[in-house]
């Protein structure tokens, strides 16, 4: 990726030039004061500052691609994007805004007050001033978004095989952009180009792009990262660049070669007894207990595969269309929603072809046979992608956890939302594996190999303890502030002192 450019001053961004942006807003909230000819002039130096400002952008985009082939492309590109941002947002929408507000202010006054003429227009020219630092953000921002939906979308692919994106994660006016959160694949951004806007330049064949070749085209896609706070789901959106390209031209991109000997990869998935060591001696499963579930791909070639499970549901027939009741186990791309809700985990895993489960046993057509429908997906081992993960929920840290990487758990975020989905793989290869029919029971004795069954009792006690303490806390409390009430209403409301008597007038009145 093309190294960050060196941080200088931006004489038309950094100084106090930029305030000659302003100048039409100020000339149109004078129009009531001066002559129309001044606020013309105020037009003439904002666009001045624009039109400097956008070959000043133009000359840094030649110097800084100077060796590249598509050197005229970049500078144009620099020009027209400063000059379109810069006359709309610092020019046009601003003008056309303090002019309407001006028009407003002076119109109300006249109909709602009777403040000699010169006032009303001085008062126009105040409410004119003030308005514009509230505008200043909401038009930056919108006109942001009107170019990354419009017109930026056109220039972000090179076709030289480099990519410009300026990306806009939407945090919110009170939150301020932290590069180091964001991520093109596995690249960070080239810069902050403003407070909101993050600027990726990356090379085609770096950050982990993804190649499809369909007929005479060819896509390159990745994914746009902000990991927020931990708590908070990630913000994603996919980057897809298109070209036509002749075949011949595309085999130099390929990610992975194509496997010639014609063999299958074989995927298997079966219910483990409670060490993994074998099968499971029986396909009965008391309520609470935990079901070891382990899934393997077996390559056929030399590539190293790595196994996830894309999605499992238990159903109450072998073909899913039939089912009567269905419940969802992992959904998500790879997310294991009964972590949440019950005692269930995947286990680390020994090797990148395996991948292992505990499954508690819920209350789920108790008594009735079951089945377990399951997306398996395989691919080459590869960068952190949202479509390729395995998630589960940890209590003691109130947060989704990345199987693989925990230190890239900020892709299981959107566990407790809707992922975005890419739909891409390298290399990689999928099946639809059916277990069953269990049965899930009541009252089974359970596994004395279950650690997770285990762990469900010991917080069952742990927390009839916690209540236990409660209760005793609460009716101690509310003993001691008995005893104080007592004590204030004999002490000191009925006279002060324990021993206190009513008086014989008091005994002998009535």
């Amino acid at each position: 990726m093309e190294d960050s450019p060196e941080k200088q001053v931006d004489i038309y961004r950094d100084t106090w030039v930029r305030f000659l942006g302003y100048a039409n807003e100020v000339g149109e909230a004078f129009r009531a004061l001066v002559p129309v000819s001044v606020v013309w002039a105020s037009y003439a130096v904002a666009t001045a500052y624009v039109s400097a400002d956008a070959l000043d952008k133009g000359k840094k985009a030649a110097a800084a691609h100077a060796e590249d082939a598509g050197k005229a492309a970049r500078v144009g590109v620099a020009v027209v994007d400063t000059f379109l941002w810069q006359a709309l947002a610092s020019v046009a929408i601003p003008g056309f805004t303090i002019n309407r507000v001006c028009a407003a202010s002076l119109f109300l006054l006249g109909k709602t007050t009777r403040w000699p003429l010169p006032v009303r227009k001085w008062t126009t020219t105040a409410i004119g001033l003030s308005t514009i630092p509230f505008i200043i953000k909401p038009i930056d921002r919108s006109v942001d978004f009107l170019l990354d939906s419009s017109l930026r979308k056109l220039y972000d692919c090179g076709s030289d095989g480099w990519v410009t994106v300026h990306w806009r994660p939407g945090l919110g006016f009170s939150q301020k952009v932290d590069p180091s959160r964001a991520l093109l694949g596995t690249c960070p951004p080239s810069s902050l180009i403003s407070e909101d806007t993050l600027l990726f330049r990356v090379f085609m064949r770096d950050c982990g792009f993804i190649q499809q070749v369909m007929e005479d085209r060819v896509t390159y896609s990745n994914i746009l990262i902000y990991a927020r706070r931990p708590e908070l789901p990630i913000i994603t959106q996919l980057v897809k660049c298109v070209y036509d390209s002749p075949v011949s031209e595309e085999s130099e991109f390929r990610a992975e070669e194509p496997d010639t000997n014609g063999e299958q990869d074989t995927f298997n998935m079966e219910i483990m007894n409670p060490d993994f060591s074998g099968p499971a001696p029986s396909l009965r499963f008391g309520l609470g207990s935990s079901i070891p579930i382990r899934a393997t791909v077996e390559p056929r070639s030399r590539r190293s595969l790595r196994i996830y499970i894309k999605s499992c549901e238990f159903t109450t027939d072998a073909d899913t269309s039939h089912s009567t009741q269905v419940h969802p186990i992992i959904a998500n791309a790879g997310c294991l929603m009964e972590s949440k809700s019950g005692n269930s985990s995947f286990l680390p895993r020994r090797h990148s072809d395996e991948i292992r489960l505990y499954l508690e046993a819920f209350r789920f057509a108790v008594g009735e046979k079951i089945f377990l429908h399951c997306d398996l997906e395989a691919c080459v081992v590869q960068r952190l992608n949202v479509d390729q993960k395995a998630c589960h929920y940890v209590p003691e840290k109130r947060r989704w956890m990345l199987l693989d990487d925990p230190s890239q758990s900020y892709a299981c975020s959107c566990c407790d939302s809707t992922c975005p989905r890419t739909d891409l793989m390298i290399g990689g290869v999928s099946a639809h594996k059916v277990l069953g029919p269990l049965v899930m029971v009541e009252n089974e004795p359970q596994s004395s190999g279950s650690l997770d069954s285990q762990t469900s009792s010991g917080r069952g006690l742990s927390a009839s303890r916690v209540w236990l303490l409660v209760c005793v806390v609460a009716v101690a409390l509310v003993t001691v502030m008995s005893v104080v009430a007592v004590s204030y209403y004999l002490c000191f409301w009925r006279g002060g002192r324990l021993g206190y008597r009513p008086s014989r007038d008091l005994l002998t009145k009535y």
